[in-house]
């Protein structure tokens, strides 16, 4: 298990495969070696070289495109379900000037996502991965301030995050791509401006994200 400490936003895609930089070509290898091989195997075995070349190097960029998801995000779903906080937020979203310390034992939130990606040749669909993403979070020690309906401030907590990302085709079994444990601290990863809603619907907390993809390639 490692310890995470950036005061930047953290994404699921870094805490999976340790940087940005390094999801394209840990994605490479993880598809071009081994029983992940498999994946796009029928896929490449009608194309040339050069073609099943570009092929994996697309596909590996746009699988590591869908998973920049910000990790605040994540947590920002599961505590909308946690009753506590959203009983402070609805009591502050009603009284102005008004704001709540709320002091959380440990808790886990789980969350999970299932894109895919068609693979198009010459005009003709040869593949469709599906992966899922699955995350466990098991947050410790939080005291949140909540103003307005917001989340606007984390004054201690730490959580202990496990992913794993898999994938699958008609012709594959599933396989693990990714995985992995890290501990982070939660002040350094929520970035919180002027404080996270708690009160909105889910589709206005989640940050924008790709749910599937479609990559076109010419042989």
């Amino acid at each position: 298990m490692t310890t995470t400490d950036l005061a930047e936003p953290i994404s699921v895609r870094t805490m999976l495969f340790g940087s940005d930089e390094d999801a394209v070509e840990v994605l490479r290898a993880a598809v071009t070696s081994g029983h992940a091989a498999s994946l796009l195997g029928d896929a490449l075995a009608t194309v040339s070289a050069a073609t099943g070349s570009a092929v994996v190097e697309e596909f590996t960029k746009v699988v590591a495109g869908l998973f920049a998801i910000d990790l605040t995000d994540a947590l920002m779903m599961g505590w909308r379900s946690h009753q506590t906080l959203m009983a402070a937020a609805r009591r502050t979203a009603q009284a102005a000037d008004t704001e709540e310390l709320v002091d959380l034992v440990t808790h886990e939130i789980s969350w999970a996502q299932e894109p895919y990606v068609e693979l198009f040749v010459d005009g003709l669909k040869v593949a469709t991965v599906h992966f899922q993403l699955s995350l466990n979070l098991e947050v410790k020690a939080l005291v949140a301030s909540i103003n307005g309906g917001r989340l606007t401030a984390v004054h201690s907590g730490s959580c202990t995050l496990t992913a794993a990302l898999t994938a699958q085709t008609l012709a594959a079994k599933a396989l693990t791509l990714a995985e992995r444990s890290a501990h982070v601290d939660l002040p350094l990863v929520l970035h919180l401006g002027r404080g996270l809603p708690l009160c909105e619907p889910p589709d206005r907390v989640m940050g924008s994200r790709a749910d599937s993809a479609r990559l076109w390639l010419r042989d």
